[in-house]
């Protein structure tokens, strides 16, 4: 009968950051003595070099009949999905996942390539877009209140972070000028708007 050798695969690159596209390269050959029939082929995201259930499936694709003694090299993209951690990877290739291909052996269908994956940077970006006060003219020592919009335009969500008041003689901070109140407030996703208030 047939016999599906994943004999090698190897990816455009050795690094990829999280939410990147990839290529890779794999050789097949059936090693076996009548053609396999149409089968499949499995590219998987691996934290070893081993496949096993907690391996996460990135694309099958259908493949045609191999005749014996031939081999077939193929070449399709794959992403490395954005929630995927920075470190060492491996990117399995695996022929015939659905068992539908009689063989003769069933223990050399895996092939597998190291690659390193870094973190998707965050893209936080605060903005202060607006800010009044209660009036346009205070007394020394009177209490204000500051209306102001927190907006996050970044693409990741902000953390808890603080927001600050200062008297400023322009409309640059600082270092003469005087802090007149800061506190936390709570995270912003991404394109969030947090209009609120607070008195000075």
């Amino acid at each position: 009968g047939p016999d599906l050798v994943a004999v090698s695969v190897k990816t455009g690159a050795d690094s990829y950051t999280a939410g990147d596209a990839g290529a890779y390269v794999a050789n097949a050959a059936n090693k076996g003595m009548a053609a396999s029939g149409p089968y499949t082929e499995s590219v998987w995201l691996s934290a070893d070099a081993t496949l096993d259930k907690s391996d996460l499936l990135l694309k099958d694709i259908g493949r045609p009949s191999l005749l014996p003694g031939k081999t077939a090299t193929t070449g399709p993209t794959f992403v490395i999905p954005e929630p995927t951690k920075g470190g060492i990877w491996y990117v399995l290739v695996q022929l015939d996942r659905e068992g539908k291909v009689k063989e003769s052996k069933e223990d050399n269908n895996v092939a597998a390539y190291k690659i390193t994956v870094k973190d998707k940077p965050k893209t936080i970006d605060l903005a202060a877009t607006y800010l009044t006060t209660s009036a346009a003219t205070y007394p020394a020592g009177a209490n204000m209140v500051a209306t102001y919009w927190d907006a996050n335009i970044g693409k990741s969500t902000a953390p808890i972070h603080a927001v600050s008041f200062y008297l400023s003689a322009d409309t640059k901070i600082g270092a003469g000028d005087a802090l007149l109140k800061t506190f936390n407030v709570g995270a912003i996703g991404a394109g969030g708007v947090r209009k609120a208030a607070t008195s000075l």
